[in-house]
Protein backbone atom coordinates (compact mmCIF):
# COMPACT_ATOMS: atom_id res chain seq x y z
CA UNK A 1 0.00 0.00 0.00
CA UNK A 2 1.20 3.55 -1.22
CA UNK A 3 0.14 5.27 2.63
CA UNK A 4 2.85 2.08 3.96
CA UNK A 5 5.38 2.99 1.91
CA UNK A 6 5.57 6.91 2.36
CA UNK A 7 4.90 6.11 6.57
CA UNK A 8 8.45 3.50 5.70
CA UNK A 9 9.83 6.45 3.72
CA UNK A 10 9.08 9.10 6.38
CA UNK A 11 10.96 7.06 9.25
CA UNK A 12 14.00 6.91 7.29
CA UNK A 13 14.50 10.59 7.26
CA UNK A 14 15.98 12.69 9.91
CA UNK A 15 14.76 15.99 10.85
CA UNK A 16 16.31 18.24 8.15
CA UNK A 17 15.48 16.02 5.50
CA UNK A 18 12.02 15.94 6.58
CA UNK A 19 11.45 19.67 7.30
CA UNK A 20 13.28 20.01 3.37
CA UNK A 21 10.57 17.67 2.03
CA UNK A 22 7.92 19.85 3.96
CA UNK A 23 9.03 22.81 2.33
CA UNK A 24 9.59 21.93 -0.92
CA UNK A 25 5.85 20.77 -0.97
CA UNK A 26 4.39 24.38 0.24
CA UNK A 27 6.50 25.39 -2.43
CA UNK A 28 4.56 23.52 -5.02
CA UNK A 29 1.41 23.89 -4.04
CA UNK A 30 2.11 27.53 -3.31
CA UNK A 31 3.00 28.13 -7.12
CA UNK A 32 -0.65 26.61 -8.00
CA UNK A 33 -0.07 24.30 -11.21
CA UNK A 34 -1.34 21.05 -9.12
CA UNK A 35 -4.26 19.44 -9.96
CA UNK A 36 -6.82 18.79 -6.91
CA UNK A 37 -5.73 15.87 -6.56
CA UNK A 38 -2.54 16.33 -6.59
CA UNK A 39 -2.80 19.45 -3.76
CA UNK A 40 -4.41 16.66 -1.75
CA UNK A 41 -2.27 13.99 -2.09
CA UNK A 42 0.67 16.74 -1.35
CA UNK A 43 -1.21 17.85 1.90
CA UNK A 44 -1.30 14.46 2.86
CA UNK A 45 2.35 13.89 2.54
CA UNK A 46 3.41 16.84 4.65
CA UNK A 47 0.91 15.87 7.67
CA UNK A 48 2.57 12.78 7.86
CA UNK A 49 6.45 14.52 7.14
CA UNK A 50 5.04 16.82 10.04
CA UNK A 51 3.96 14.58 12.68
CA UNK A 52 7.00 12.74 12.19
CA UNK A 53 9.10 16.05 12.92
CA UNK A 54 7.31 16.58 15.97
CA UNK A 55 8.13 12.87 17.02
CA UNK A 56 11.90 13.69 16.39
CA UNK A 57 11.60 16.90 18.30
CA UNK A 58 9.42 15.31 21.07
CA UNK A 59 12.43 12.33 21.20
CA UNK A 60 15.68 15.18 21.02
CA UNK A 61 13.79 16.77 23.98
CA UNK A 62 13.65 13.69 26.02
CA UNK A 63 16.81 12.85 25.53
CA UNK A 64 17.98 16.99 26.18
CA UNK A 65 15.88 16.69 29.29
CA UNK A 66 17.45 13.32 30.60
CA UNK A 67 21.09 14.95 30.52
CA UNK A 68 22.24 15.56 34.25
CA UNK A 69 23.21 19.10 34.79
CA UNK A 70 26.63 19.83 36.38
CA UNK A 71 26.66 21.50 40.07
CA UNK A 72 29.45 24.23 40.33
Amino acid sequence: MASEQQAEGRRSLNFEEALSRVEAIVAAMEEGGLSLDESVACYEEAAGLIAHCRKLLAEAELRISSIPLQQE
